[in-house]
């Protein structure tokens, strides 16, 4: 007679899986989607992806075209207001002058634009200074609004139009007291005189930034086709920071339950910096976004953005195992993030803006170091060492695409994106093989080589996690042990032993189909198996049944026929009980069915 047991639960492989594979067990079949699952997102992310930034691409047809004034002038007859017009070439310069104070001056110097401040010896050597550009041009259509855009000056500025003020950064002044810079991109518009004229003045104040003057040229146009290009550039940098973002979030996501994996970390902050600095790049958009936020505040982030960058590569290709990872460049590159963030949060700009250069000069002499890293990949045929350089020709190809072909628009930063992608796809990749190495190895570590079942390193490892109870269930814990199975690997050898060790766990495995179900070999002919029913005595009853059954029929092993019975032992697991020593329970009924030779003993705990 059964009596009445406590309902319980066990925690079944299905319930434990995570991916930090190195300390849980997972089961095949879920190995083997998880193995996919993050290539098949990401691949399908991807193409999202560089399906918008292809379309954002092919979807910008207004042309831009580069003109040369010479002497302060220009005549646009010819010019098709269909296309926007960069205006570059020769500006009337009056140095040390603004707008109101120019009349005074005779000068007849002319500088090309862009142009950049001469250091003040007497400023620290630093571009400061105050300048008036002038620009006259004729040809111009009466009847047209037109707009005039600059991207940023970095400082302080204000133009006019025929006289009349168009557009407004920050204060302009003479000194730095009188001076208040303001980086935002900026729109204005204006119409030419009855005779198609226009004397364009822009006055510039710089005393705050590592470069000063009109180093940034103006886009002439017409009314409605600057507002279609202005919009259009800025929908590519909001999809851009959108794009880097989300991979931040992402890697940064696959991080928190992987983190072994250090790349993953990494590559999440420098999509992260990247995506920030695209709005604190160009055109501005992260001070539309943070209005009030100040010039100080927002040249710092960019300066700070930009330096981050050489390190956390440095820490990423470090950690990528192409070459051996070296604690010292490591060691260096947290030393130099320290250095950064301290530098520009607490010096002033005159001291972190004009570490720039050799920071640069830092990034290049850091190259070897990246290149001999691809290269040892290569020679160990490491996989996404292609791919990464793909993504850093992609830079370079774009880099000179926008500094020698006039394309019309900047291809930088999607060369930048793809770069970023191509980088993405790699740490993908990493992360997959070690999944599947590590599920590999977990597989070595808690399979039993000659039965395939889970062996006592998984058992005492499931011991160690416990066991919880739910309400309708009942957990038995059976022990099984192949009778008379000495005398045949005695009198037989090993290797029909062996055979009949591996047809009894392909037998006990049939019985014990159920995902709750957990079978593992003890040791030698002995097995354990854990088996959560539903709360009726039934259903052990007709498990066990299932077990002697499938005994029933004989091995056929190296052309001998045997006759194997197997001894089990039951017990019920409840809820608060040590299972060792549960185990041992089930252990002891079944050593007494085995004298017996009756039927399985199950012990009530009177044992």
């Amino acid at each position: 007679m059964f009596k009445t047991y406590n309902k319980c639960y066990i925690m079944g492989r299905w319930k434990i899986y995570t991916l930090n594979i190195k300390h849980i067990r997972i089961n095949s079949f879920w190995a083997e989607i998880m193995k996919n699952y993050l290539r098949y997102m990401y691949i399908l992310l991807i193409i999202v992806l560089i399906s918008i930034t292809i379309f954002s691409l092919t979807n910008n047809d207004v042309e831009l075209k580069t003109v040369q004034s010479e002497k302060g002038k220009i005549d646009l007859n010819e010019w098709d207001e269909s296309t926007l017009l960069k205006l570059s070439g020769e500006w009337q310069y009056y140095d040390g002058l603004m707008i109101k104070d120019i009349e005074k001056s005779t000068s007849e110097e002319y500088v090309d634009v862009p142009h950049i401040f001469k250091r003040n010896e007497n400023m620290g050597n630093n571009p400061y200074g105050t300048a008036t550009y002038k620009l006259k041009i004729s040809g111009l259509n009466k009847d047209i609004h037109y707009s005039i855009q600059i991207l940023s000056i970095t400082s302080a500025y204000r133009l006019t139009a025929n006289g009349n003020e168009v557009l407004k950064a920050g204060r302009v002044g003479y000194t730095q007291e009188e001076h208040e810079p303001e980086m935002k991109k900026k729109l204005g518009y204006f119409r030419p005189d009855e005779d198609g004229n226009v004397e364009l003045l822009i006055e510039i104040s710089n005393y705050s930034y590592n470069y000063g003057g009109f180093w940034r040229i103006a886009l002439l146009g017409d009314e409605n086709m600057m507002y279609k290009y202005s919009s259009q550039q800025e929908r590519q940098q909001i999809f851009l920071f959108s794009s880097l973002m989300t991979l931040s979030l992402f890697f940064l996501g696959l991080y928190s339950i992987n983190g072994s994996f250090k790349p993953l970390l990494y590559f999440s902050f420098i999509c992260l910096l990247t995506s920030i600095r695209v709005l604190l790049t160009n055109y501005k958009l992260f001070y539309d976004f943070i209005y009030n936020l100040s010039w100080e505040a927002g040249t710092r982030m960019e300066f700070l953005t930009g330096y981050l960058m050489l390190p956390l590569f440095g820490m990423f290709f470090n950690s990528m195992n192409y070459a051996t990872p070296n604690k010292y460049v490591h060691n260096a590159c947290k030393f130099f993030i320290a250095i950064s963030i301290f530098i520009t949060v607490f010096t002033d700009n005159e001291i972190y803006a004009n570490l720039l250069q050799p920071y640069i000069w830092l990034c290049v002499l850091s190259f070897p170091y990246f290149g001999y890293v691809l290269l040892k990949g290569l020679k160990r045929k490491m996989a996404g060492v292609k791919i990464i350089i793909v993504g850093i020709l992609s830079v370079i190809i774009c880099m000179l695409a926008d500094s020698f072909m006039n394309i019309g628009y900047d291809i930088l930063p999607i060369g930048t994106f793809f770069f970023l992608i191509s980088y993405s796809v790699v740490v993908i990749e990493n992360l997959v093989q070690i999944i599947q190495q590590n599920y590999y190895l977990e597989e070595v570590v808690t399979t039993d080589s000659l039965t395939g079942l889970y062996n006592r390193y998984y058992l005492n490892r499931l011991i160690k996690k416990g066991f919880k109870v739910e309400d309708g269930k009942r957990l038995y814990v059976l022990f099984f042990d192949l009778d008379k199975f000495k005398y045949i690997n005695d009198d037989y050898g090993h290797s029909v032993g062996d055979e009949i060790l591996r047809e009894s766990s392909k037998r006990l495995r049939e019985c014990f189909h159920r995902e709750t179900d957990v079978l593992c070999r003890f040791g030698g002919d002995e097995f354990v198996a854990f088996v959560s029913v539903k709360d009726n005595d039934r259903n052990i009853e007709s498990i066990i049944k299932r077990i002697k059954q499938s005994f029933s029929e004989p091995f056929y092993v190296e052309k001998n026929n045997f006759f194997i019975t197997v001894s089990i032992g039951v017990s019920e697991f409840h809820n608060g009980d040590d299972m060792e020593k549960t185990i041992h329970k089930s252990d002891y009924a079944m050593y007494a069915e085995k004298q017996s030779r009756l039927k399985a003993v199950f012990d009530n705990g009177s044992i």
